[in-house]
């Protein structure tokens, strides 16, 4: 989950990137290119491509149509989650052992 995450940041990014350098082409220089969609959510890359228009990953509830706010909300908790589960199973097994009396 992590690493999709990490590639949504990173094609997010490159977008940016891009955008950015096409308003410094046409000479606006004091805009930003904020709110990109990425690979996911409602214009995302998923819902614009050739690719995966019409297939069945389109049709996942909320995987093309989201917007970027709940998108990161559902990928930070597809992330603590498993890292919750593990720290509440460790301190349990140290609590256990007595390792904090």
């Amino acid at each position: 989950v992590a690493l999709f995450h990490t590639i949504e940041h990173s094609y997010t990014f490159i977008r940016y990137q891009m955008i950015l350098r096409e308003l410094t082409a046409m000479d606006v220089l004091n805009a930003t290119a904020q709110g990109l969609p990425g690979i996911v959510g409602r214009d995302g890359w998923l819902a614009r491509s050739e690719w995966t228009r019409g297939t069945w990953i389109c049709t996942i509830p909320g995987l093309t149509t989201a917007v970027r706010l709940d998108i990161h909300f559902w990928w930070n908790v597809l992330e603590m989650t498993p890292l919750i589960l593990a720290g509440h199973v460790y301190l349990r097994q140290q609590a256990a052992l007595g390792k904090f009396e």
